[in-house]
């Protein structure tokens, strides 16, 4: 692989004595324009193609080069019809460097190899840093170049890993993991990884990617590579000698050889076929009273340009079928091979309430996928008739509601919401009822013992002065009164019972009988429950239970004292 600099006397000194010393793999070597010392020219005919392995055997490895800026010397072209001409099927061009780089031979090199009828795939030379996270930064602008690499034949695009930046080795691994899956992510093509033993075994010594094709840099005349790096047991690729004389380039060139046929090398890395739309459900909310706004994107992995259909429901009822081709810039930028027109934002007429919301992706005819789930919301649904936004005019408990805030014993929050299902805390309690019996004055004097945590500056301290003065409420052992708690169901009625003056509830008719599952007859609160359930204050669940030490929500206390009133009344 080639950089964009010359290599420094350093990594030329380093690359000779290695020679010199050890008949072991060659380093990655950088970017220079001649081949080094102890490197001699080679032919431009591989004696180890497809159909012979120089003494008439068949090999099955295919011969391919790769190329960068350092092909044109001068501006040189490439004569891409020659190249062909000597029997090379495909060709790696550089495309990217870092976050910035881009090889301005990149488009013109793919277009005239591919017109020369040679398969083409594009590689990137990587800069690793910190954090690494900017791996998924350098896979971006990778893939903002190459494009969609889903056609019938490019071959898959490539990390060159042969720069460690500093990282260890854990840190470059993890970089590594990241960049290979976001170019993964918008290419549509599991990539290739160049690299080589020596640098592999020393920098990253991981054997976490023994599933992913390996490019090895290994320098020998030799019939195999001399050395594998740690984590793969063999090679798809290899890059045998960086000194090839190809016709058609000015210059030595790398030489490469594929374990496998044309077809396969065209078929290698499409994990996407297949595969089911993938989208994001971004926004779903409630814009103006009987409306449902919904907003999101939708890509088809196996053909990322064509608009997918989304269907969106609420309450499970099929409210529309669109189209997703509404633009979306921001997706351009991450997902390069779908293009910025797979968003949609739509607005949707629905009656007023409660609505759990879920969009579909549909697959493309054809593809084989199936349709994917995008997202589930809820959202309410502002009804223009009610008195609070998020309470449904026409729920069978509504009319209690819109009588207990008429009456000035329940409000809402600044939002103009009701939050019907929040638990009742004690001290708010205290205040529904005080405010029930028409607001009176507490008491001139505490009740004794009063309440440990109930002080000064406490906003319901009349509240709860009153409710204790009263003999509604005597708080617990340790003389708190716990303002903040949740009123339990069965603390519910017993307020509503001693308001009322505890009467005495109707006889049982047998030694068990309860009007609910799970209240019997010796239960603590079985009074109040009893007699809440013989003048209908409550009803108790379809199951035939009370559930006593359940919170009671704010819109369960505002119907049992509209039944309460009713039944005073």
């Amino acid at each position: 692989m080639r950089r964009r600099g010359p290599a420094t006397l350093g990594v030329l000194a380093i690359t000779l004595v290695l020679l010199a010393t050890s008949a072991l793999a060659m380093p990655i070597r950088h970017e220079r324009d001649a081949a080094p010392e102890g490197d001699p020219p080679v032919a431009a005919h591989d004696p180890l193609a497809i159909g012979s392995d120089g003494h008439g055997r068949s090999t099955g490895y295919l011969p391919g080069i790769d190329v960068a800026s350092w092909q044109h010397p001068g501006g040189a072209p490439i004569n891409w019809g020659q190249v062909r001409g000597a029997g090379y099927r495909y060709v790696f061009v550089k495309a990217t460097e870092g976050t910035t780089y881009t090889n301005p031979y990149y488009a013109g090199d793919v277009a005239g190899a591919s017109a020369a009828g040679m398969s083409t795939g594009a590689y990137h030379y990587a800069r690793p840093s910190r954090p690494v996270s900017n791996a998924r930064n350098e896979a971006i602008h990778f893939a903002n170049t190459i494009g969609p690499q889903t056609g019938a034949t490019t071959i898959p695009p490539v990390l060159d890993l042969e720069e460690h930046g500093g990282l260890t080795r854990s840190e470059l691994a993890e970089w590594t993991r990241i960049f290979l899956d976001e170019t993964e992510r918008l290419t549509n093509r599991r990539p290739i990884l160049y690299t080589g033993a020596w640098f592999w075994n020393q920098y990253v010594n991981s054997t976490a990617f023994g599933d992913t094709p390996l490019w090895l840099a290994n320098y020998t005349s030799g019939p195999a590579p001399t050395m594998m790096p740690v984590g793969w047991s063999d090679w798809t690729v290899w890059q045998w000698t960086s000194s090839g004389i190809v016709p058609g380039i000015v210059g030595y060139t790398d030489l490469n050889r594929f374990r496998g046929s044309l077809e396969f090398l065209h078929s290698l890395g499409r994990v996407n076929q297949g595969q089911a739309p993938t989208g994001h459900l971004d926004l779903v909310h409630n814009p103006a009273p009987g409306v449902l706004r919904v907003r999101g994107w939708a890509v088809d992995r196996d053909i990322p340009w064509d608009p997918v259909a989304v269907h969106i429901y609420s309450n499970g009822v099929g409210r529309l079928n669109h189209l997703a081709q509404d633009p979306r810039p921001d997706l351009a930028e991450i997902w390069p091979a779908a293009g910025p027109n797979h968003g949609f934002d739509v607005e949707i007429e629905v009656p007023p309430g409660n609505h759990h919301v879920c969009v579909y992706a549909i697959d493309l005819p054809g593809t084989g996928g199936g349709n994917s789930l995008l997202g589930c919301r809820n959202v309410w649904v502002v009804d223009p008739n009610s008195v609070f936004r998020d309470v449904y005019s026409g729920d069978e408990f509504y009319m209690a509601l819109a009588w207990a805030h008429a009456e000035g014993i329940v409000e809402g929050w600044e939002d103009g919401s009701f939050r019907p299902l929040e638990p009742v805390s004690r001290g708010a309690a205290a205040a529904f009822l005080h405010r029930y019996v028409g607001f009176p004055d507490p008491p001139d004097e505490l009740p004794e013992p009063w309440f440990g945590d109930i002080g000064e500056g406490h906003p319901f301290r009349d509240e709860i002065a009153w409710l204790a003065g009263a003999g509604l409420a005597t708080g617990y052992d340790d003389l708190s009164f716990r303002a903040t708690d949740p009123v339990s169901r069965q603390a519910a009625v017993a307020f509503l019972w001693r308001l009322a003056g505890a009467p005495a509830p109707d006889e049982p008719e047998g030694p068990t009988s309860s009007p609910f599952s799970d209240v019997g007859p010796a239960h603590p609160f079985g009074d109040a429950i009893r007699w809440a359930a013989a003048e209908g204050i409550t009803t108790g669940y379809a199951d035939g239970s009370f559930r006593p030490t359940a919170p009671v929500s704010r819109l369960a206390m505002a119907v049992f004292l509209h039944r309460l009133a009713f039944l005073e009344a």
